[in-house]
């Protein structure tokens, strides 16, 4: 006799096999995630490598500008608190050199000497705004024949932000720097109306795009592969936080 079972019941092995798919599908994320853990892994060793290799002494003594944009770099990306013990031994350093540059002893351009005094504010350094005494002229004004570049005016900009009460070398910083930005830009955009706030965002479309450019070594491709390192790294700390979240919603979900 032929037994002949309606469509509605399912057999035993199909319904293993569907909780079969079931558990490979709840299995997918984790093993994702664990290979996402050990790619960030292999990234964060090469990326503190070449941070160690840029900011260690020696580098500090030939190149200090390298050593300042690979700080900033990292701390435009977000990943800067992967680095926090190197950048904190730089910076220390760096500021003992500052009495130097407020001295007027210094060889340092407007863009080195305004990164340096940015970064060290904002690690709660009170380096003072004489520093950018040497950029005046006779009459206690910037001179304005500077002719720095863009990218040094940039960082004047934002170190000028980083102003306290009754610094008017900072209030003189900002009133000029900006101004030469907005000059900059209304050439390349004459029919853009800019804020001050919106110079930031404008000045320079992609600030890391230009890495390479704003050291004096010549060896770009070795600062490429650097910067791309630094970018890789920071996509991943992006997807690990992403998958932890969606981690964290599917054990709120069950």
């Amino acid at each position: 006799m032929i037994t002949i079972q309606p469509s509605f019941i399912t057999s035993p092995s199909t319904l293993f096999h569907r909780r079969s798919i079931k558990s490979q599908r709840r299995n997918k994320p984790m093993f994702s995630r664990c290979c996402l853990v050990e790619k960030h892994a292999q990234k964060l060793e090469e990326a503190q490598r070449s941070f160690m290799v840029a900011t260690r002494k020696e580098r500090m003594l030939t190149c200090p500008v390298e050593t300042l944009v690979m700080i900033d770099a990292v701390q435009r990306l977000g990943i800067d608190y992967h680095f926090q013990e190197n950048i904190d031994a730089v910076l220390s350093d760096e500021f003992s050199i500052a009495a130097k540059m407020a001295a007027g002893g210094s060889s340092h351009g407007l863009f080195e000497v305004s990164l340096n005094f940015r970064l060290m504010r904002q690690q709660g350094y009170r380096i003072p705004s004489d520093v950018f005494g040497k950029f005046k002229n006779g009459e206690g004004k910037f001179n304005p024949n500077l002719g720095q570049g863009v990218e040094a005016m940039m960082e004047l900009y934002e170190a000028s932000q980083w102003i306290t009460p009754g610094e008017s070398t900072l209030r003189e910083a900002r009133d000029f720097s900006s101004h030469w930005l907005r000059s900059w830009i209304a050439t390349r955009s004459p029919s853009r109306n800019l804020s001050v706030g919106s110079i930031p965002r404008l000045a320079i479309k992609d600030y890391l795009s230009s890495f390479a450019a704003r050291t004096p070594s010549n060896d770009k491709l070795k600062h490429q592969y650097v910067l791309e390192t630094l970018k890789d790294l920071a996509k991943l700390d992006f997807n690990m936080n992403q998958a932890t979240r969606q981690q964290e919603l599917l054990q709120i979900s069950k």
